[in-house]
């Protein structure tokens, strides 16, 4: 069983955030994850592929303190984020004169210390470009303006990633279903961190024809408002360790599709967005 437990600080406040776990990544394939405590209370107590998302706000310090139960050494990278190098999970690295970030060894720990600088779609991941991120450690990590309450019902996101030869949509190959409200407008968070595959292509589709969406943000950072547009849905471009951040409304009641094409135009994921 493996894993790191992450404990996160919030100005006087303590909480406890990701562990990496060993678990089914898929089918029969053995993966690690992540379980995110906030102070006593545990999201989940099983391991979870893709960890659960970290939120925390812009401006606002925070502490993460990453536990390994691995048999192995790792190192969490806050990927997309502007924060101070020795803390930013790339061992060797630092700005702390010969101080430099370490590995975090078997039953060893090490607390990150930033102050988020923008608010955006991010990612945490290992920064152990072998096993480690195909067999799952990775999450959305989500930073909100200044007094924002993220609102789960609202944002949805779409983290894509391999395990082994297959694609996962929010860890599973065979995606499951979502209800949305008819003439609501979402925030769809769209996340790459296929680390085995080139770049890939979304489209949400209803009737078989691309619907419209409204392009928001990229690599968690706000677009100009001449390029915040109406746009088709159509093979928009999403590369490894890209985010995308888009709104869509369902104007019409019925069942969509968010469709992934690999670099060969071929369907690798499909989820079926209801709505109501």
């Amino acid at each position: 069983v493996a894993p790191v437990n992450v404990v996160r600080r919030k100005a006087v406040e303590t909480l406890s955030s990701p562990v990496i776990v060993e678990r089914v990544c898929h089918d029969t394939l053995t993966g690690k994850g992540f379980i995110l405590h906030e102070g006593n209370v545990s999201t989940d107590i099983n391991v979870n592929i893709p960890g659960p998302p970290i939120i925390l706000e812009k401006g606002k310090p925070v502490s993460i303190k990453i536990i390994n139960h691995l048999k192995e050494a790792t190192t969490i990278h806050w990927h997309g984020l502007e924060i101070e190098s020795y803390f930013d999970g790339v061992a060797g690295w630092g700005n702390r004169g010969k101080e430099l970030a370490p590995l975090v060894m078997p039953g060893d720990s090490f607390i990150v210390h930033m102050t988020p600088p923008r608010a955006g779609t991010f990612i945490y991941h290992t920064h152990m470009h072998s096993f480690q991120l195909f067999e799952g450690m990775y999450g959305a990590f989500i930073v909100t303006e200044p007094g924002e309450k993220y609102n789960n019902s609202t944002n949805k996101i779409f983290l894509m990633s391999n395990c082994g030869d297959a694609y996962l949509l929010n860890g599973k190959a065979a995606t499951d279903s979502m209800v949305l409200k008819q003439g609501m407008n979402y925030r769809f968070r769209i996340i790459n961190i296929t680390p085995g595959s080139p770049e890939l292509t979304v489209s949400i589709l209803f009737n078989g024809s691309a619907v419209n969406w409204r392009m928001l943000a990229k690599d968690g950072a706000d677009l100009p408002a001449y390029l915040k547009v109406m746009k088709p849905a159509n093979n928009q471009s999403v590369s490894i360790g890209q985010t995308l951040d888009v709104e869509f409304n369902g104007t019409k009641a019925g069942t969509y599709s968010f469709v992934v094409k690999d670099y060969s135009d071929t369907t690798v994921l499909k989820k079926i967005l209801r709505v109501n």
